[in-house]
This record gives C-alpha cells, structure tokens and sequence, in this order.
C-alpha cells in the first residue's frame, strides 16, 4: 500500500502546478495502487507529457479496469494526442460507470466538438447541470468553444466574457477570446493580447488551442459551420420538402442536377472535416 503521506503531497504538488515534483513523490508507490497511478498521470499532464500520462493510466487501469478518473485522464491525453476514436472510447467507458460524472460529460462534450460534432456535444452538456454551464469558468469555456465551432460568434462571445469575468487568468478563455475577437470582429490586436496573456500561463495549452482554431476556421470548413447553424435534421426537412413541391412548383425543374449537388454537399460534410484534420496533422499543424 502506498504511503499516504506520499499521496498527499503528490495531491498538493499537483494542485501548485508542480508535476515533476508530484512524480517524485510517488516513485515509491504501490504499483497495485490505483489511486498512485491516476496522480502520477495527472502529474504527467501538467509536465505536458500526454504519452507519460497515457501510460500511467493504462497502468492503473490494467489494476482497476473501471477506475473512473483513470478513465478521463487517458480519454484527455489521448484527445490531446488526436487520437480521438480512442479517447471516446475512454470517455464513453467512463461515462457507462458513471453517466452524472460532471468531468467526464465535460472532457466528452468537449471531444465531441473538437472532432467537429457540436451537435453531439450539445447533447452531452444537456445531461450536465445547468448552473455549471452558466455559473462556471469552465462550464462558459465550453458553451463558449462549442458555439465557436458551430460559428455563432455572438454566442460564444457572450460566455467567454461571463468566463472571464469569473476567471480573468484563465488559459482556455483567453485563447478562446483570441479565436472569437479574430473571427467576430477582426480585432487581431485584442486577440493577441489574449493570447499572450495565456502563453504567460501555460504556453503549451495555447498553443494547442490555437492550432485546434486552425482547423475548426480553415475555409474548407465553412460549409460544415453553416450545416450545425441550421441543423442536421432542419436540412433533412428542407430537402424533403423540396422534393415534393419543388417539382409541382416549377414543373421543368431539374431534379437531377439537384439530387447530385444535395448529395455533394453531403458527402463533403462527411468527408471533409476528417481529410482535413489529417492533412493539417501530417503538416504538422495540429
């Protein structure tokens, strides 16, 4: 059994931002410990070593298979990885253990809008609290990252200022504020500012951060940001209807040409977000 002691302290050097120290502490922990290996992976985390932290939690899990906060921190280094199939495997093993797991709903919303499914991340903030969405820096990070992927920019910016009211030093709302003011009102000073202020936290972080903002705005992705503005199933219904009184409308329309441009446009909103984000990934941009 590991020292409690020793467990303390790696939980206080931890919450001082202090991974390494963390590390030290805990290498004399019982391997059978699941409780040591979640601590060391976290610590790993802040030391912005995701396959550190990766293997950690793969240790701890190989002891306890349904450890919950084994599970998030491996779905968060593999997220960071881009390894994202993995990582919602992870969250999604989680979240059977415990559906209410508040970070667990949180890592997988945020996933899920990362990988550029903000209406599958909506869902998952529907089963979290309400007043952590409203009344919390990270609860507005996310409301405020998801509706940036979704392209609603007077959304986000509405949460990331509540967000930052409550937490002016925050990493995630100041690189986020960046994404926002160069999208909303092309403030690019302002949006550098913010992102200094978060490169002065945790350089790493905004750094990721900014190239997950690359993505999510590159061109190719404008079509996919007006498809989660009007809604999957909304489009279903135009198209539907369109098939039927299209045709009695305008008699000589030309369905088929029609048909081929709706089928088109499908396929790229399949296709597209995941060939980009590979080729941004072999290019060293992700």
């Amino acid at each position: 059994m590991t020292d409690p002691a020793h467990l303390q302290l790696a939980r206080d050097a931890i919450e001082r931002g202090n991974g390494r120290r963390a590390i030290e502490h805990l290498a004399t922990a019982d391997v059978q410990d699941p409780d040591a290996w979640y601590l060391r992976s976290r610590a790993f985390a802040l030391e912005d070593d995701d396959r550190g932290a990766e293997q950690s939690a793969r240790q701890g899990l190989m002891v306890a298979p349904e450890y919950v906060p084994l599970l998030i921190v491996l779905g968060q280094s593999l997220s960071n990885q881009n390894r994202l199939v993995d990582a919602e495997k992870a969250f999604v093993h989680a979240l059977n253990q415990n559906p209410e797991h508040l970070e667990a709903l949180h890592s997988y919303a945020w996933l899920l809008a990362k990988a550029g499914d903000p209406q599958g991340a909506r869902e998952v903030m529907a089963k979290m609290p309400p007043v952590y969405l409203a009344a919390t820096p990270s609860g507005h990070a996310l409301s405020g990252y998801v509706s940036l992927v979704e392209g609603n920019v007077k959304d986000a910016r509405m949460h990331l200022d509540a967000g930052l009211t409550l937490d002016p030093d925050g990493v995630q709302l100041h690189t986020l504020k960046a994404l926002e003011l160069s999208i909303g009102s092309n403030d690019l000073g302002g949006a550098s500012q913010h992102l200094r202020t978060a490169a002065q936290s945790d350089p790493a972080a905004a750094g990721a951060l900014g190239r997950q903002a690359r993505y999510l705005q590159h061109p190719l992705m404008r079509p996919i940001q007006l498809v989660d503005r009007i809604g999957v199933a909304q489009l279903w219904i135009a198209w539907i209807a369109t098939l039927f009184l299209l045709p009695r409308i305008w008699p000589g329309a030309p369905m088929g040409p029609i048909t081929i441009a709706y089928i088109g446009f499908a396929v790229y909103t399949w296709v597209v977000p995941f060939a980009l984000r590979k080729w941004m990934e072999r290019r060293g941009q992700l």
